[in-house]
């Protein structure tokens, strides 16, 4: 028989994102602080995305609906970050990542603030060479 150890007072309260930080307070007047870089999602996220989040799995949970992240109050307080590769890297997800919102979601497009992947003009384009 598999028994957990439930304690009502780890429930979610509150929740903050800072630029690099992500801060829970619970009813017990416990506040988690841990480090965004755990949580590719949140930390690739915009602030208002980060700001729109809701109380789950009974009130031990968070959830943000439009990074389709949750995270529980017992791996908070395990400090348990996200798994490796847990942001999932399809087409679609690389533009949630990183905000890109166009239709092509190639990685030409993808992080404008990496020098490595600028979004190239529409005049910038090489030119097309006809047979």
């Amino acid at each position: 028989m598999i028994t957990s150890d439930v304690n009502a007072g780890e429930r979610v309260k509150a929740v903050r994102c800072g630029e690099d930080t992500l801060q829970v307070d619970l009813v017990d007047g416990r506040t988690i602080s841990v480090p965004l870089a755990w949580y590719p999602r949140l930390l690739h996220a915009t602030p208002a995305q980060r700001a729109h989040w809701r109380v789950s799995g009974g009130g031990f949970g968070i959830h943000w609906p439009e990074i389709d992240e949750d995270l529980s109050t017992a791996g908070l307080l395990r400090g348990a970050p996200a798994p490796r590769g847990s942001l999932r890297f399809g087409k679609q997800g690389l533009a949630m990542a990183y905000g890109v919102n166009e239709p092509d979601y190639s990685l030409a497009m993808i992080k404008e603030t990496d020098s490595e992947y600028k979004s190239p003009a529409a005049d910038e384009q090489p030119p097309v060479e006809k047979p």
